[in-house]
């Protein structure tokens, strides 16, 4: 009996509340809105005691924290992933960077007997950290005869002065353990 009088009580409080609603409600064309929105949620508490009797309310509002939580974990996984692929193409930029400067040092190191300096170097990497394509471009120390030279891997052209660069070459896929399919050298005019 108690239970009645408490939903009783309880529909009622919920029926003054929808009619101050609407009574509160400035705009004529507002009101046939809100009048609808509270005559759901009334047939809703009207029907509250037979939609308990089906569905335990217990159980339902677990299943909608448990639906939130997966929800929640899903963003979580998402924006995990996101931050992953972002940091692995920061983390091959800056690999792109120091294997430049250890080409550039080891170009250098190699052409310097010869009268020549080491300009740009470029280096690509593929998404396992493997190098794509090398570039080196060589200059004369001096402001001489010799033509500034370009040596480049993985590109496919020989023209001019081949030993200087046959050697560099070796030197860099040996190091790099690079296939001869893959290199080819070629000098380039400015």
């Amino acid at each position: 009996m108690t239970e009645l009088v408490r939903y009783v009580r309880g529909f009622l409080a919920l029926f003054i509340i929808m009619l101050l609603l609407i009574q509160l409600v400035p705009e004529e064309g507002m009101k046939k809105y809100i009048r609808f929105f509270s005559q759901l949620v009334l047939s809703l508490g009207f029907l509250y005691p037979l939609l308990s009797v089906f569905y335990d309310s217990d159980a339902f509002l677990e299943k909608i924290q448990y639906e939130t939580f997966v929800e929640s974990l899903r963003e979580v996984s998402e924006d995990t992933a996101k931050i992953e692929y972002m940091q692995n193409d920061y983390y091959l930029e800056k690999y792109e960077e120091a294997v430049e400067q250890d080409v550039y040092r080891t170009a250098e190191n190699y052409v310097e007997p010869y009268g020549l300096t080491v300009g740009e170097v470029e280096v690509t990497l593929s998404g396992e950290y493997e190098v794509v394509s090398l570039k080196v471009s060589l200059k004369d120390e001096g402001e001489g005869d010799i033509e500034p030279v370009s040596i480049a891997l993985a590109e496919g052209k020989k023209i001019g002065n081949e030993s200087v660069c046959e050697k560099l070459k070796g030197e860099l896929e040996t190091y790099y353990q690079l296939e001869g399919t893959e290199a080819a050298v070629w000098y380039e005019k400015n």
